[in-house]
């Protein structure tokens, strides 16, 4: 019961905050294992949330998610632009990646991918 409440009340905040969003399951095989929400616009693509199921993590799953999504911002000429809870490791995971912290949202991190376009992004900014 407290997860269903809990899963509610996110899926609510994403509603409201980001109403143009999409909600992707991932799948590898035949087999769901996580979840993607996403939102366009002219000039970004913007990762909402991603998350692989705890067992399954580490095995290569979200960096194929990333590199799907950094291949679908370079053809659409987009900005990939993520926000990120503070505390998420995956922080190191999206920095590997060349994505670097924009802004600081309180709770969250925001962060770019410059890999197509070069630019220097700095903390903060």
């Amino acid at each position: 019961a407290l997860l269903k409440m809990q899963f509610d009340a996110q899926r609510m905040s994403y509603a409201a905050e980001y109403p143009d969003a999409e909600h992707f399951i991932v799948t590898v095989g035949e087999q769901d294992v996580g979840q993607l929400k996403i939102e366009y616009s002219d000039s970004t693509l913007l990762g909402i949330d991603l998350s692989i199921h705890n067992k399954l993590r580490d095995k290569g799953i979200g960096s194929a998610v990333l590199n799907g999504l950094f291949a679908e911002a370079v053809a659409t000429g987009r900005t990939f632009v993520l926000h990120v809870l503070k505390t998420n490791r995956a922080i190191g995971l999206y920095e590997r990646f060349g994505c670097r912290i924009t802004a600081d949202r309180g709770s969250h991190f925001e962060m770019k991918w410059n890999g197509a376009s070069g630019e220097d992004l700095n903390v903060g900014k």
